[in-house]
């Protein structure tokens, strides 16, 4: 994760599998999302992924090997914790998702 001018952002670096997501993968956003939460000089995440592909999705050779169980589980763990950002406002643009966090007002 790189920090500059109040964004931190979170790029995904598997282009050989298209950035397909793997359980280690997931819990590095996962802390890599709360790092970011609990810095307050940041105020936008913005996950990237490669010029020609965020994610291909999920990386099914990973998940039939080691199927993510629990609320532990990185993928739970990412997935719950997008929601509970505060402040936040979603918007998705072309290849990247930007989660921005809003300290002095909310958007609708």
């Amino acid at each position: 994760m790189e920090v500059a001018e109040g964004v931190a952002t979170v790029r995904l670096e598997r282009l050989e599998k298209k950035n397909a997501l793997t359980i280690e993968m997931y819990n590095e956003l996962a802390a890599a999302l709360a790092a970011a939460d609990a810095d307050h000089a940041v105020h936008a995440i913005l996950l990237q992924g490669s010029a020609d592909c965020f994610t291909a999705g999920n990386d099914l050779g990973d998940f039939l090997k080691r199927p993510p169980v629990g609320e532990s589980s990185g993928a739970f763990r990412l997935f719950a914790t997008l929601p509970e950002l505060p402040h936040t406002a979603t918007g998705k643009l072309s290849k990247l998702t930007l989660r921005q966090k809003f300290h002095d007002y909310k958007l609708a």
